[in-house]
């Protein structure tokens, strides 16, 4: 079995519920370029790269190269 799938595999198991154990409407992953795998499943599970930049809670700082996906 590939990486990209285990990976697609954990996303289906945990996914579905995390929005309530979560209390959110949406969910951001951190994913670098050089993580090809995980973002071929992050990208096959629906969750599609973020237009807008991330702001750290802390440090105020912009980040960018997250994906999201929101709740149906």
């Amino acid at each position: 079995m590939k990486k990209a799938e285990l990976i697609l595999d954990i996303l289906v198991l945990f996914l579905p519920s995390a929005y309530e154990l979560f209390d959110c409407m949406e969910i951001i992953t951190k994913d670098p370029l050089y993580a090809v795998e995980r973002l071929k499943a992050v990208e096959r599970y629906g969750f599609a790269k973020s237009e807008r930049l991330l702001i750290g809670t802390h440090d105020h700082y912009a980040y960018n190269g997250y994906y999201e996906i929101k709740k149906k």
